[in-house]
């Protein structure tokens, strides 16, 4: 009975003796992913931070350009509309002269065969 004891005695230290060495074996792998993690978490912090500073700076060199580039524009298109009112005033100004001259050629032709009327007389 002595060896059946010694035994198990044995048996169970052995069985502690793993327990104790897998329960240490992933202690140390938990512990080395943590410190992984925080080492890799300031590195990520630094690049985020480095992100948002050049997004915030493109931000602010857009809304600097902005303003000049809605003058320009604005610059642009008061030109166009004046050169278009400018384009249309002188293409009405040429129909009124077509006009004149057909309203013109109109009352001359009147005039001429009223003339010829009368100088030749009624015709019959």
């Amino acid at each position: 009975m002595c060896k059946y004891v010694v035994c198990v005695f044995i048996h169970s230290f052995i069985s502690i003796f793993l327990f104790l060495r897998s329960e240490s074996w992933r202690i140390t792998q938990s512990t080395c992913r943590l410190q992984r993690q925080d080492s890799v978490s300031p590195h990520v912090e630094k690049c985020l931070q480095e992100i948002e500073r050049e997004m915030s700076s493109e931000r602010q060199s857009m809304s600097a350009r902005r303003p000049e580039q809605c003058g320009n524009m604005s610059d642009k298109l008061q030109e166009a509309l004046s050169s278009d009112l400018a384009s249309r005033e002188q293409q009405q100004l040429r129909m009124l002269e077509q006009l004149k001259e057909t309203q013109g050629h109109s009352e001359a032709e009147r005039a001429h065969a009223l003339i010829r009327v009368l100088w030749r007389g009624p015709m019959p």
